[in-house]
């Protein structure tokens, strides 16, 4: 059977996977039938750039994208010498009218905003990532074009520089985006994160990445009407419960869903009191919520704070199905809150679970020893897991007998014979 017998369909599905130029290199010239598979109006295709050299970008495929603009559908280039020679080869106009995604990696303000001038003339961009390098710092007249664009709908900016000014006003009627999703990964105060989402009213998923944020939040936050937003994903390796709870109380939206890090030393994450007021209070529609507080304390020491959690098996927990867990591994400490998998034949009603993360075949590495006791009276974790290395039987019987309320033991290896690595019992 020919390759040329096969379905159309089934190379557009292929298809979906290439590059724009893998496609064109390894059919366009093979014969009639394939040129003609390609310039079909159908067939939309994908392009990334990391560089334009002769090699690569001969003048048949410059001609073909030229020829075919209208059949492509995301655009992803990288590196600012690129960007700049690539828009001059194929300006942005109109005949790119189903170019839905396009993603910008590593480039000038200067460039860029006259291409964002160019994009409002294409009538099917909905998605616009920006990723822009050290020389940016003034990002006011950035947002004012992007929030200018009439048909987006996610939204992603970074901004490598620590030291980014934005003065924009509060926006006016005239001014609202058409922004459903939107990914913040660049520093920001709260004053101006509350300017920014008052252009987008809309918004319905919110994500906030920056990993370096030296602003604290105060109590002067300024009120944020999101009265679509179901989904917030925060990652502030820094911020304190206090701090949350500020930023928690200025949303006036129907969060559904919460995703939250953090690396703070404030042991309050770890009050289930606390959490509980603040969803009831503040977020009383929370249907899912997936958080994670890792301390960098040595592991299996007794700074680990165990006295609090077994607040965490309350009604509260249990009746939204929500699993509070403990990893424990050499890198560091890991408390969780999230929803159990519904598809599991366990029974997570009651919510507590210890995992140990034991080395994966080092020989060398031994755990340092932890008193068991100070879990198994403190908290009554009810699910127990040890990964990966082998433990010893007597180890796992001294440990199971003193987890009176366990339910479920899981195990990756048992061995019968005394484990060098496990040092998990009381000397």
């Amino acid at each position: 059977m020919s390759i040329e017998n096969l379905s159309n369909e089934l190379f557009y599905e292929i298809f979906n996977y290439l590059d724009c130029y893998d496609i064109y290199n390894a059919f366009y010239n093979l014969n009639y039938h394939f040129q003609q598979l390609l310039t079909c109006s159908s067939l939309l295709f994908k392009i990334k750039v990391n560089s334009i050299s002769d090699d690569i970008y001969t003048d048949n495929y410059k001609q073909f994208i030229l020829f075919h603009k209208h059949q492509m559908l995301s655009l992803n280039v990288f590196l600012s010498s690129t960007y700049e020679h690539f828009f001059e080869l194929f300006p942005v106009d109109k005949s790119f009218n189903h170019l839905e995604c396009i993603i910008l990696n590593d480039i000038k303000s200067i460039k860029t905003h006259s291409l964002l001038t160019d994009l409002t003339c294409l009538p099917r961009l909905f998605s616009l990532s920006i990723n822009l390098n050290y020389q940016n710092k003034e990002l006011t007249d950035f947002y004012k074009l992007i929030f200018a664009l009439p048909h987006l709908k996610y939204l992603k900016c970074s901004a490598r520089s620590v030291n980014v000014s934005l003065s924009l006003p509060m926006a006016s009627e005239q001014q609202l985006s058409t922004i459903e999703y939107f990914n913040i990964d660049h520093p920001y105060t709260s004053h101006e994160l509350s300017t920014l989402l008052s252009y987008t009213p809309r918004l319905q998923k919110l994500k906030l990445t920056h990993s370096d944020d030296n602003n604290s939040i105060n109590s002067h936050i300024p009120t944020i009407e999101l009265f679509n937003l179901t989904t917030l994903t925060l990652n502030k390796p820094s911020i304190e419960f206090d701090e949350l709870e500020i930023f928690i109380k200025s949303l006036k939206c129907l969060l559904k869903s919460f995703h939250f890090e953090t690396y703070s030393e404030d042991t309050t994450y770890l009050n289930a009191n606390r959490w509980e007021y603040l969803i009831s209070k503040y977020l009383p529609g929370l249907e899912n919520l997936y958080f994670e507080y890792k301390e960098d304390s040595e592991p299996l020491d007794n700074s680990i704070h165990l006295d609090d959690f077994n607040q965490f098996n309350s009604s509260f927990w249990t009746e939204r199905q929500w699993i509070f867990e403990t990893t424990i591994d050499i890198y560091d400490t890991r408390h969780s809150i999230r929803p159990y998998k519904k598809q599991s034949s366990v029974d997570y009603s009651k919510s507590l679970r210890l995992i140990f993360i034991c080395p994966f075949n080092d020989e060398d590495f031994q755990y340092p020893v932890m008193d068991i006791q100070n879990i198994s009276t403190e908290t009554n974790y009810h699910h127990l897991e040890i990964r990966y290395e082998p433990i010893d039987f007597q180890t796992l019987i001294h440990i199971t007998n003193g987890l009176c309320e366990l339910d479920v033991l899981k195990l990756h290896s048992l061995s019968l014979s005394p484990s060098k690595n496990c040092c998990l019992m009381k000397n």
